[in-house]
């Protein structure tokens, strides 16, 4: 649910999300589009460790 309401928002310019590049990108999808990103990226999962990367990764933390 997350992901498709960001990405709707992003399609619609929301203020909130003024200056994202991810309006540029959204923009160009369609509801049947923003539903398939959405549902795909909902089942993707991570191994715990790739997680615990991606997280560190994020936070700008070197964890190997």
């Amino acid at each position: 649910e997350y992901i498709r309401t960001a990405l709707t928002r992003f399609r619609n310019h929301e203020p909130s999300r003024a200056g994202s590049v991810m309006i540029g990108i959204a923009d160009k999808l369609s509801e049947a589009e923003i539903e398939s990103l959405a549902a795909y990226l909902t089942q993707l999962q991570l191994s715990e460790r790739k997680e615990q990367q991606a997280s560190a990764q994020l936070l700008g933390m070197d964890v190997h």
